[in-house]
């Protein structure tokens, strides 16, 4: 297993989804972080826990500069397995769940769950891209509101390390 903790974290959230919110609001995070990684022949096996302490924008107190805090706890599962022989191609699925505790939350603990598939390229030992389909399922902070999007998912990750010898 792996801990590990952000000590700043912000994201700038756009308006998305069948039930967009009225402005694109700033959030700011502290994020602690287990991942445990299983290998079982060829394929792997990855679950991450994560509690997230955030304070994002708030406009219904007319002020874009009050910002609300919540905690927030994600479990995610993830299998990915190779198509190539090289192990640089590969397919992969996942499924995390948002889970609010503590004050803030709204009508229900329950924030979103988030499932994904899709296909995978190791460029190098440390970098990799994957593009796939995500399909999110969020329930407003106001309890009656299900909302259900679909997305094509690009993205570049990496484990490089920023600073000192590789």
């Amino acid at each position: 297993g792996d801990w590990s903790s952000d000590v700043c974290s912000s994201d700038l959230n756009a308006r998305f989804g069948e039930y967009p919110v009225d402005h694109a609001l700033v959030e700011h995070r502290i994020v602690e972080q287990l991942s445990l990684h299983y290998s079982w022949k060829r394929a792997d096996f990855d679950q991450r826990f994560r509690i997230e302490q955030r304070w994002f924008q708030d406009f219904s107190q007319g002020e874009p500069q009050f910002y609300r805090y919540q905690d927030r706890t994600r479990y995610q599962f993830r299998l990915t397995f190779p198509i190539a022989r090289d192990a640089r191609r590969y397919l992969y699925a996942s499924d995390e769940v948002f889970i609010h505790f503590g004050p803030n939350h709204g009508a229900h603990a329950l924030n979103q769950n988030r499932i994904q598939a899709g296909i995978g390229y190791r460029v190098s030992r440390s970098n990799r891209i994957e593009m796939g389909y995500l399909n999110q399922y969020l329930l407003q902070q106001n309890g009656r509101v299900n909302e259900m999007n679909h997305t094509v998912r690009f993205q570049f990750l990496s484990n490089a390390r920023l600073f000192g010898r590789q």
